[in-house]
């Protein structure tokens, strides 16, 4: 096998494993969105699924070179964070605080996801 045709392989390994994290990028965004409305209408344990789903968003944006698509996973992931290290002490003002900063993280990391899905990620990814 060839230098070029090995890197070629590679290549292709990797662009269609970052496909395949934005496509599941785009179905977490709709799991989110789901949770958000769980959360609205008092369901707060969908607040421990928040934080899993946006802390592998976090993660693997940075890692598939997608910044924009890692800070917003990180700030929904943190929102949950907060919330569940401080149950008792939030009023109903800041639950709804919480929600609505809740949902328009969402809605930036949709955007990015679908901005993503039509640009070259960074160089900062590890696969770059």
């Amino acid at each position: 096998m060839t230098p070029c045709s090995r890197e070629s392989q590679v290549q292709a390994k990797v662009d269609s494993l970052t496909e395949q994290f934005l496509r599941r990028a785009g179905a977490d965004v709709i799991r989110l969105r789901e949770m958000n409305e769980r959360i609205r209408h008092g369901d707060l344990t969908a607040l421990e699924e928040v934080e899993r789903v946006a802390h592998s968003i976090h993660g693997a944006g940075a890692l598939f070179g997608f910044p924009g698509i890692s800070a917003a996973g990180g700030a929904i992931e943190r929102l949950a964070e907060e919330r569940l290290a401080n149950a008792s002490a939030f009023s109903a003002t800041q639950e709804s605080a919480l929600l609505r900063q809740l949902l328009e993280c969402t809605e930036q990391l949709a955007h990015r996801v679908n901005a993503a899905a039509h640009t070259e990620p960074s160089s900062a990814g590890m696969f770059q």
